[in-house]
C-alpha cells in the first residue's frame, strides 16, 4: 500500500465509513462477493510479492516538496489517494472481509484501532529508532510482512474456492 501521508488517514476513514453506512449491503450478492474476495486475495498475494521482491532495497531520505497553500496540498494528496488503485483494492478487500465477519462492529473498531496505530505509533517509533534499523532489520521486516499479506490473501481466497 502507498506510504502514508498527511491526507491518507482521511482517506482510510472515508472507506471506513462506506463500509459503516452501507457499502457491505451491495456485497451481499453472493456471486459479487465471491468475485470481490477472488479479487482481493490476488491482490493481497501480489502485494505480498512485491514487498517480498523489494527486501533487499535500502531505506532512503526523501525531501519533501513545499506547496504554496497547505490546502491544495492536502487536497491533492487526499484525492490521489482516494483514487489510488492500491487503497481502492485495498480497502474492497477489507469491506469483501468484513462483509464476510459476524461482527461489523467490532471489525470496524478493530480498522479504526489499527489506523491510529499505523499513523502514529508506527511512525514515531520508526522516527525514534531509525538508527537501530539497518538494512538487514529492514529484510526481515519486509519479509514476514509479505508472509502476512500472503496469509490473508490465500485465506480469502481459500474461503471462496474450498
Amino acid at each position: 500500500r502507498q506510504s502514508k501521508t498527511v491526507p491518507a488517514p482521511a482517506c482510510d476513514i472515508t472507506y471506513l465509513l462506506f463500509i459503516i453506512y452501507g457499502i457491505t449491503t451491495f456485497l451481499q450478492d453472493p456471486i459479487l462477493l465471491n468475485i470481490l474476495s477472488i479479487l482481493g486475495g490476488f491482490f493481497l498475494i501480489y502485494f505480498a510479492y512485491l514487498i517480498f521482491q523489494g527486501r533487499n532495497q535500502k531505506i532512503k531520505k526523501v525531501n519533501l516538496l513545499k506547496e504554496k497553500s497547505l490546502i491544495s496540498h492536502y487536497l491533492k494528496g487526499y484525492i490521489l489517494t482516494l483514487l489510488n488503485p492500491y487503497t481502492i483494492l485495498f480497502w474492497l478487500s477489507v469491506t469483501t472481509y468484513s462483509a464476510n465477519t459476524d461482527s461489523l462492529i467490532l471489525t470496524i473498531l478493530g480498522l479504526m484501532f489499527a489506523i491510529l496505530l499505523w499513523i502514529t505509533l508506527m511512525p514515531y517509533l520508526v522516527y525514534r529508532q531509525k538508527h537501530m534499523i539497518s538494512d538487514n532489520v529492514s529484510s526481515v521486516i519486509a519479509i514476514i510482512s509479505s508472509i502476512v499479506l500472503l496469509i490473508f490473501g490465500m485465506s480469502m481466497l481459500f474461503k471462496v474456492l474450498v
